[in-house]
C-alpha cells in the first residue's frame, strides 16, 4: 500500500502495520480536514459584508422576499414588486 500513494502520505503509514490501520488513520485525517474546511467556509460567509450589510442581513432579506419600490421625486410610492 505504501508504493500505490504520494511519499509524503507514505512517512505518515509506516508505523502502521496493516492496511486496515492504514484506511483508518487515513480516514481519520481526511475527516478532520474536511472539518476544519468546513469551519473555514462557515467563518467566511459569516464575515462575509456586501456594502454596509453583513451576510446574515443579505441572506435575511433574500429569504423574505427583497421588495423594490419605485419612488417619484418627492418620495411617493410609485409600485412595489417583489423580486
Amino acid at each position: 500500500m505504501l508504493n500505490s500513494v504520494h511519499a509524503n502520505i507514505a512517512m505518515t503509514l509506516r508505523p502502521f502495520s496493516s492496511a486496515l490501520e492504514m484506511w483508518l488513520h487515513l480516514c481519520n485525517v481526511s475527516q478532520q480536514n474536511n472539518l476544519a474546511r468546513k469551519f473555514e467556509v462557515e467563518r467566511n460567509i459569516a464575515e462575509y459584508t456586501w456594502g454596509d450589510k453583513n451576510a446574515k442581513y443579505v441572506y435575511g432579506r433574500a429569504q423574505g422576499g427583497v421588495r423594490r419600490t419605485k419612488k417619484d421625486k418627492d418620495g411617493t410610492v410609485l409600485d412595489e414588486t417583489p423580486s
